[in-house]
């Protein structure tokens, strides 16, 4: 466990500027995102976080890193999905790269629940695809509904 601790930080130690920035930019949307949830309607959140740039997108590798420097923030604040995938995609828009959230739906002891991820080029980019095998995806990504 101390090797496994070591190696993380050593990881995240050597981030460099743009990992830094890249952190700190999510963090930021993260706490935006939980703000917005009590302040805006959600399509207004929904519009704001899947705005892409035009131009070149990222490359697949740099994709999944800053998907795993987005997971690294969810770590660090109090959020739980829906707001990590949101971030998720505002933060990978801000790049040039088109990603679709899902929400999946399941029943448990009557309850139901929902879980939230983000898809890229048919890959889930926040989640391991196994833990979803469990929740039945609405089937299309969230649209804005005009109402």
């Amino acid at each position: 466990m101390v090797k496994k601790l070591r190696t993380r930080l050593a990881k995240v130690a050597s981030l460099g500027s743009r990992g830094w920035g890249v952190l700190a930019e999510a963090i930021g949307t993260l706490l935006a995102v939980q703000i917005a949830f009590h302040v805006v309607d959600f399509p207004r959140l929904l519009t704001w976080t899947r705005q892409t740039r035009r131009g070149t997108p990222l490359p697949a590798g740099q994709v999944r890193h800053v998907a795993w420097l987005v997971a690294i923030a969810g770590r660090v604040t109090p959020c739980r999905c829906l707001a990590r995938s949101l971030t998720l995609a505002r933060v990978l828009g801000r790049r040039g790269v088109v990603t679709e959230v899902r929400i999946g739906v399941l029943t448990e002891g009557g309850a139901l629940q929902a879980h939230a991820w983000v898809e890229w080029a048919g890959r889930v980019l926040n989640d391991h695809p196994d833990n979803l095998q469990r929740f039945a995806p609405f089937d299309r990504s969230i649209e804005i509904a005009n109402v």
